[in-house]
């Protein structure tokens, strides 16, 4: 029976922790399940994936299904999901896992979040979908896990951040890739400050009197008051 988690802001540790013990339980509390894989990426269920045409991406593990997901989990919940995670206010994740008896397929799916409605998960926004093969002697998962990323509707610069990541994560490596031109935070605009204000004298104020004029002979006079 496959292994079904919503997670509202990240993939916790207990959800790695049952993915690493062969993903025995029956299903996780919330959202609905996603349908069953394909147990090939050529499938019809499948449509659009990309299979890692970037020069230098390892789109296989030589490991479980398990495996490779409890380590994509640890990356998206640092990354992505985290309390400092780039898509936390934006978006929730849907994981779908199998055991290797039952074919091992898994699936992360990250969702819009959707805040006007009664429940939280939207459109898909970015899918990764692990696929693993059986052993030359039959063995499920010992023919290692093939990893596939598809994106729906994230912009195409945070898209390529997130597929390096899932395939570093996949290979063993830790970390988030920073971009600063992504990762840069628009600075609030201080507003100009407001002219200081002049202070009026109050209505029926004495006026100064106007200094005192010298007269011819040397001595001083008093000026003549000026008219209010």
């Amino acid at each position: 029976m496959p292994l079904r988690c919503f997670h509202d802001r990240s993939l916790s540790q207990p959800a790695v922790a049952v993915a690493l013990t062969a993903l025995v339980c029956g299903a996780c509390a919330g959202g609905p399940s996603l349908p069953s894989l394909p147990q090939s990426l050529s499938g019809p269920g499948l449509p659009n994936v990309s299979i890692g045409s970037i020069q230098g991406e390892a789109t296989h593990q030589p490991l479980p299904s398990a495996e490779v997901y409890a380590r994509i989990a640890r990356g998206a919940n640092a990354c992505w999901f985290g309390a400092r995670g780039r898509l936390g206010k934006s978006h929730i994740l849907h994981a779908d896992a199998a055991p290797s008896m039952n074919g091992g397929a898994v699936e992360v799916v990250v969702h819009e979040r959707a805040v006007d409605q009664p429940k939280p998960w939207g459109y898909k926004a970015y899918r990764i979908v692990l696929t693993e093969g059986a052993g030359i002697d039959g063995t499920p998962g010992s023919g290692g896990t093939s990893i596939a990323v598809e994106n729906s509707r994230i912009p195409d610069a945070e898209a390529a951040r997130m597929r390096a990541e899932v395939y570093q994560w996949a290979a063993g490596t830790e970390g988030c890739r920073h971009d600063p031109a992504l990762d840069k935070v628009a600075e609030p605009v201080a507003e100009a400050a407001p002219p200081p204000k002049v202070a009026k004298a109050p209505k029926g104020a004495a006026t100064k009197a106007a200094p005192k004029a010298t007269a011819s002979g040397g001595e001083a006079t008093e000026a003549a008051p000026r008219k209010q």
